[in-house]
C-alpha cells in the first residue's frame, strides 16, 4: 500500500470564524507517540529520560506509578502507569483543571463493560490536574494494522467492523455519539479484537445545543462542515470512511487543499471504480449520502455485511 493513500490525520478543532480556516489543537490519543504512528505491542520498556515517579491521589484510594509518556498535547499528557503492589498497567490521561470537561468522564461510565469500548477504570484530581484513568489496550492502531497489511481482505474487514457497529450501536442508544471514529483512534489485537479510544470529543446530542466543528477532516460528515444540528449520523458516516480504508488501502475523500476536501465529502464524491464487490458498494453508497443515510442498525441488517 502507497504511503501517500493513507496518512494519519490529526483530530483537530476547527476554528468557524473563519470560511476554511482551521485551528489545529489536537486532543491526546492514548496511544499516539508525538514522532510517529505509535505501536503498542508489547508493554514498553522505561525511556531512561523518564523518571519513574508516582502520581499521588489526593485520596486514599491508592498511587499511579509513571512507567512511560505515551503522548502529549494542549490537554496535557498521557501516560503508561501501574498501581503498587499490581501488575495491571493503567492508560492515565492527565489533564490540566482548567481544562477538564465532565462530560467525556460521564460518557465513559455509561459505556464502561461494553465490549469494544476503552473501559473507564477511575477519576482523581492532584494538586493541579483531574486524572482518567482507563485500561491500557495491548495491541496497534487499526491505521498501522491497515498501512502494514495492505488492503484487508473481505472476512477480515467484515469482522472489524461488525465490532465497531456494535459498540457504536451501544452508544447510540445510550444517546452518545463519538465524533471522531477514525483508525488511528481504534485498537486491534492479534486477535482481531479491537477498542474504541479517545472519547475526548464525544458528546450528548440531547444534552446540548453545542455543534462544534471537531474531529478529523478525512472522516468528517457533511453535517459537521455545515451548521446543521447533527447526531448519530456522523459516526455512520465516519464508520463507512473506515470500512473503505479496509477494503481498499486509501482513503475515500482525500485531497491536500482542505476547500477542495471539503467539497468532495458535501458532494459524496466517492470512487467506486476500486476493487470493491457490488454488495460492499451498494453499503457504503447507502452510508455516503446525505439524504435518508443508513443507521447503525440498517447496516447491520445488511446482506453484504451478513451479522445473521
Amino acid at each position: 500500500m502507497k504511503k501517500q493513500k493513507l496518512n494519519p490525520q490529526p483530530s483537530i478543532r476547527w476554528n468557524i470564524t473563519y470560511t476554511m480556516g482551521i485551528n489545529y489543537s489536537e486532543p491526546l490519543s492514548y496511544f499516539r507517540k508525538s514522532s510517529s504512528v505509535g505501536r503498542i505491542d508489547k508493554i514498553p520498556e522505561e525511556a531512561p529520560s523518564v523518571e519513574h515517579r508516582p502520581i499521588t491521589q489526593e485520596d486514599d484510594n491508592g498511587k499511579y506509578c509513571c512507567v512511560k509518556y505515551l503522548s502529549q498535547g494542549s490537554f496535557g499528557s498521557v501516560v503508561l502507569a501501574t498501581v503498587y503492589g499490581d501488575n495491571q498497567h493503567y492508560a492515565l490521561k492527565v489533564i490540566t483543571t482548567n481544562k477538564f470537561n465532565t462530560i467525556e468522564v460521564n460518557i465513559l461510565k455509561d459505556m464502561k463493560e461494553i465490549p469494544g469500548v476503552l473501559q473507564y477504570i477511575e477519576v482523581f484530581e492532584t494538586e493541579n490536574n483531574v486524572v482518567i484513568v482507563t485500561e491500557f489496550c495491548k495491541g496497534q492502531e487499526l491505521f498501522d494494522y491497515i498501512y502494514n497489511k495492505g488492503p484487508l481482505s473481505e472476512k477480515t474487514a467484515k469482522y472489524i467492523f461488525r465490532q465497531l457497529c456494535i459498540a457504536m450501536h451501544i452508544a447510540h442508544n445510550k444517546g452518545i455519539v463519538h465524533r471522531d471514529l477514525k483508525p488511528e483512534n481504534i485498537i486491534i489485537n492479534n486477535q482481531h479484537i479491537v477498542t474504541i479510544i479517545d472519547w475526548g470529543f464525544a458528546f450528548y446530542p440531547s444534552k446540548t445545543i453545542e455543534r462544534k466543528r471537531c474531529g478529523s477532516p478525512n472522516y468528517a460528515a457533511p453535517e459537521i462542515l455545515g451548521n446543521a444540528k447533527y447526531g448519530s449520523e456522523i459516526d455512520v458516516w465516519s464508520l463507512g470512511c473506515i470500512l473503505y480504508t479496509m477494503l481498499t488501502g486509501r482513503l475515500p475523500f482525500d485531497n491536500n487543499n482542505i476547500s477542495e476536501l471539503f467539497n468532495d465529502i458535501k458532494a459524496c464524491s466517492v470512487d467506486y471504480n476500486v476493487n470493491l464487490n457490488e454488495g460492499a458498494i451498494d453499503l457504503l453508497r447507502a452510508i455516503f449520502t446525505i439524504q435518508n443515510r443508513i443507521t447503525i442498525t440498517g447496516i447491520l441488517n445488511d446482506r453484504w455485511l451478513d451479522w445473521h
